[in-house]
């Protein structure tokens, strides 16, 4: 089945109104953002400040939207509960500039807590301005629900964890670390990981460009060696794999989707004026769980899902796709001559979904492609989400 439809989003509101963004400023900020240069002080520039509030904050919010709905439909049921049976819910936001990417989270998680359970939000930057901002959007979204906590970041200098946290985000920060010196932002992620609490929850969202991508996998990897045995990919890696990322196996290669969205009419002109293409929402990201998972599914040997981390390519009398299992890449082609009621959904994919397609072994290899059959059954797998909890 297909991803469930896309939602719409809002522009957020500090003074009552949604503001607008000057050509020039929000032009600034992206190209400062496509060549990995940005001004290290822009969120403490006013017009920089409100240009990245009117743009590109209601995108981070959705990206949390999204991934905070995807995270508790993929958590193990056992920590899940865990998690729910707390009095106190205690989030951190590593370089949470206006509060995007936290403010989207704690949107998809309100209606699943428990009405009783308090939120305590911890943000950290190094912009005392954004910091202000952020903590007036998340603060008004909370309410009464809990409390906000900002916090200027001085890095490599961590703040003190006492307490142990149950959400660990972290959003566009990578893309961002343009100097080497900033290399504490990985050990400010590692000293967030080893403070999570069992059963909590990971959540890493970076742009959907190859440098940002290849960073966040990068960072995976090394969580994953750092943390083994405790550290469990619930998204975006199928079959519940932890084996090393192969897209970092060849440097051209990164991971990342393109999910179908409904932008605000606002957003799309201001796209147009400074030239960005805004046909979908696009994100490398990760969601992972601390604990010990239950026993996970036993796939059939050949019938392990494959996500799809190319576009489906449309080429004369074929189509054909790179698909991952979590430990290496395959690609798998049809020609049209071999469409049939059993693979024609394979021609309907978009980056990013997942599919049964088997048994793979029985493919007939053609070069670089498997060749599936007008045999070849295609099981297109539905996307989890919190309507299902």
């Amino acid at each position: 089945m297909p991803r469930p439809p896309a939602k719409n989003i809002s522009l957020p509101t500090v003074s009552g109104k949604p503001g607008d963004a000057p050509v020039s400023s929000l032009q600034a900020l992206f190209r400062g953002f496509i060549d990995h240069r940005p001004d290290p002080a822009y969120m403490d520039r006013p017009e920089s400040l409100s240009s990245y509030l009117f743009y590109y904050h209601p995108l981070t919010s959705a990206k949390g939207i999204q991934l905070g709905e995807e995270a508790f439909a993929r958590a193990d049921p056992s920590l899940l509960n865990l998690l729910l049976s707390r009095q106190t819910l205690r989030m951190m936001d590593w370089g949470t500039g206006t509060g995007g990417f936290a403010e989207g989270v704690i949107k998809s998680l309100l209606p699943m807590l428990p009405e009783n359970m308090r939120l305590e939000i911890r943000l950290l930057d190094r912009s005392r301005e954004a910091l202000t901002v952020a903590e007036k959007i998340v603060g008004a979204l909370l309410a009464d629900r809990g409390v906000v906590r900002p916090e200027i970041l001085h890095l490599p200098r961590l703040p003190r964890m006492e307490e142990p946290v149950d959400f660990l985000l972290q959003a566009n920060v990578l893309a961002e670390q343009t100097d080497e010196k900033e290399g504490g932002v990985d050990a400010a992620l590692e000293a967030g990981f080893d403070h999570l609490s069992e059963g909590g929850l990971l959540l890493l969202a970076e742009p959907a460009d190859r440098i940002s991508s290849r960073r966040l996998l990068e960072v995976r990897d090394r969580l994953l060696k750092t943390f083994s045995g405790v550290f469990q990919i619930l998204a975006p890696c199928p079959n519940g794999n932890n084996a090393p990322c192969p897209a970092l196996r060849d440097e051209r290669d990164w991971c990342h989707e393109d999910r179908p969205f409904s932008f605000p009419p606002e957003i799309l002109r201001k796209a147009r004026e400074i030239g960005h293409i805004r046909d979908s929402l696009k994100m490398t990201y990760l969601i992972a769980q601390k604990g010990n998972r239950s026993p996970a599914e036993h796939f059939t040997k050949g019938f392990r899902s494959l996500r799809l981390v190319s576009e489906i390519r449309k080429e004369r009398g074929m189509v054909w796709g790179i698909f991952c299992d979590g430990e290496s890449r395959h690609r798998l082609r049809l020609l049209l001559r071999h469409e049939s009621e059993k693979n024609h959904f394979f021609l309907e994919l978009s980056r990013g979904e997942e599919v049964r397609i088997g048994p793979l072994e029985k493919l007939l290899r053609r070069g670089p492609f498997l060749d599936l059959g007008p045999e070849t059954p295609v099981e297109r797998l539905s996307l989890p989400h919190s309507s299902s909890l």
